[in-house]
């Protein structure tokens, strides 16, 4: 089966392609700008499996069915938290409704997230768990040729039946392989930020419509839907950008711990060698001060010294007049 996801250009052009202005926080996804959009790494987020949405729709349950698949949805992730006890973290909802920032907050601090039917089978949610750095399990992603080819059954995507009655079976592998998770969960971000792009997107459509066309006007039988054969070498390349720009950033990240840490070492030796400077520049004080009072002293002594000087050549000076007069009296 094949269907169209024209909602995937709205997201990063929302002014040109129909969508709202809230969609312009989700920019620096698209410009890989962390600080405008942080996606933490699936090892540091808290909860394991999260189903965050609506339960129960307005239409009668026999016509839709979209409440009957979403309890579903709970029913099984219920079972597997009970089943898994203390060993994984899970999140089922209660019926409440969430604030749109605690929505995305929770689901940034989530690892694989479940995004059941709404009245149809894509919807929204798809791609605000896929740009929150999740691992998103859809229910028949394997039966789905998608244009663009965002979702692909353990490429892009985690497929599971209508019932959900396989998610323990389907999400387990990547539990209990944190790394693996992590690939796909980068690996569908690449794909989305190309598909993302009007043109890219353009081309895909022209691929199906010139595809369905020659088919219609050979009067062939319809070929029987392949997965694109070039998906997996788009996903590849993808990843491989995604994790050299995580590598680069862990790097730079770890450059920069180290530049703090020797900054922060610089710091400690100064405080640690200022006591000392101080002892030192004390002892400096004291003895610059023992010279000065040494010199004051000396300067002291030669002034004394030079005083009786001065004394005793007046002295002698007046005693030599003295007997000068003396003998000028004895020869007269």
């Amino acid at each position: 089966m094949e269907a169209l996801l024209p909602m995937t250009v709205r997201f990063s052009n929302p002014i040109q392609c129909g969508g709202s202005w809230s969609f312009v926080r989700y920019h620096g996804f698209f410009t890989k700008n962390h600080n405008r959009w942080p996606i933490p790494p699936l090892s540091e987020r808290p909860y394991d499996v999260t189903f965050i949405g609506k339960l129960e729709y307005e239409a009668k349950t026999a016509v839709s069915g979209v409440t009957a698949h979403r309890m579903a949805a709970v029913k099984a992730l219920s079972a597997f938290r009970d089943k898994s006890g203390h060993q994984y973290k899970v999140y089922v909802p209660q019926g409440e409704r969430l604030e749109y920032h605690d929505y995305i907050g929770l689901l940034k601090q989530s690892k694989i997230v479940i995004s059941p039917w709404g009245w149809g089978e894509w919807s929204h949610k798809d791609f605000e768990i896929l740009m929150s750095g999740c691992v998103v399990v859809k229910p028949r992603v394997d039966i789905f040729k998608l244009h663009p080819p965002i979702f692909e059954h353990n490429v892009t995507a985690i497929s599971v039946k209508e019932d959900l009655s396989d998610l323990e079976e389907a999400i387990m592998p990547f539990l209990t392989d944190m790394p693996r998770a992590q690939a796909m969960a980068t690996r569908q971000q690449g794909v989305f930020r190309k598909y993302a792009k009007p043109e890219v997107m353009a081309a895909d459509w022209d691929e199906l419509l010139l595809r369905r066309m020659t088919q219609a006007f050979s009067k062939k039988p319809a070929e029987e839907w392949q997965p694109h054969a070039q998906l997996e070498e788009v996903a590849a390349v993808a990843f491989q950008e995604e994790e050299e720009q995580r590598l680069q950033d862990v790097d730079r990240q770890r450059e920069e711990d180290r530049e703090q840490e020797e900054e922060e070492e610089d710091e400690r030796e100064e405080r640690a060698g200022k006591p000392e400077e101080g002892k030192e520049g004390a002892k400096q004080e004291q003895a610059e001060e023992q010279e000065g009072q040494r010199q004051q002293a000396e300067a002291g002594d030669e002034q004394e010294e030079q005083e009786e000087q001065a004394a005793a050549a007046k002295k002698v000076k007046k005693e030599e007049q003295g007997k000068g007069k003396d003998t000028a009296t004895e020869r007269r």
